[in-house]
């Protein structure tokens, strides 16, 4: 069956006032309203000192009342892949520098619309940032760096001006709240955080992340 549309300009039918003049139409029914721009997002995170991360958000955002900085979490991801084997794991920041405290928000400052600043109870070591962490080796197997993680709670949240929250980013890491998190065969997709994040001030001499390699490499083994 053959289904035939055919259409015609619709003729206005404005009211004529006694004199002749045409009276203007009135809009009838509510104001169309503000396009929404949908659910805020994070375009990008930078560390401006050792102890602040700085997000950029895609519009203006604002925490709710009682927000948790501890809903965002970082920690120091990594992702390898070869044929037949695949792994990614997460460690807390404390791994590497041997820390007993973990690496935490303990509070979340407005910049200005668009920004928010995440103070760390603990400061970064030196060079948590290193390159060769933020980059993948030279046969594109391994990739890792620094990432961060988030969980939108029922009652507390990032919102935009129209209420819109911020979604979550590998939640998993928040809420499990362990010091590490590995991941094979299937279960080893990438990296799903929000990263590599990159250092945008120059530290002072601190611990290294050789043992963080050393533990890459006991993992494949």
């Amino acid at each position: 069956m053959v289904w035939t549309f055919a259409c015609a300009p619709v003729r206005s039918e404005a009211p004529v006032h006694p004199t002749g003049v045409a009276e203007p139409q009135r809009r009838e029914g509510p104001s169309p309203k503000k396009r929404v721009l949908g659910r805020p997002k994070i375009d990008r995170a930078s560390f401006t000192a050792a102890d602040e991360l700085t997000l950029y958000f895609s519009e203006p955002i604002s925490p709710t009342a009682g927000f948790d900085p501890r809903q965002f979490r970082l920690s120091v991801g990594m992702h390898y892949a070869d044929v037949g084997y695949s792994a990614t794991y997460y460690y807390d920041l404390a791994e590497l520098d041997d820390s007993d405290r973990p690496v935490a928000f303990e509070r979340i400052e407005r910049i200005d619309e668009t920004r928010l600043r995440l103070v760390l109870g603990t400061a970064l070591a030196a060079d948590a940032c290193d390159a060769e962490l933020s980059e993948s080796d030279s046969d594109g197997h391994e990739s890792g760096g620094i990432f961060l993680h988030y969980q939108d709670r029922d009652a507390a949240a990032i919102v935009d001006a129209d209420g819109n929250r911020l979604k979550d980013i590998a939640a998993g890491w928040v809420l499990r709240g362990a010091e590490e998190a590995v991941y094979y065969g299937r279960q080893a997709h990438r990296l799903l955080a929000l990263g590599p994040i990159r250092c945008a001030f120059a530290p002072a001499d601190a611990p290294s992340v050789d043992a963080l390699a050393a533990r890459s490499s006991s993992l494949r083994k």
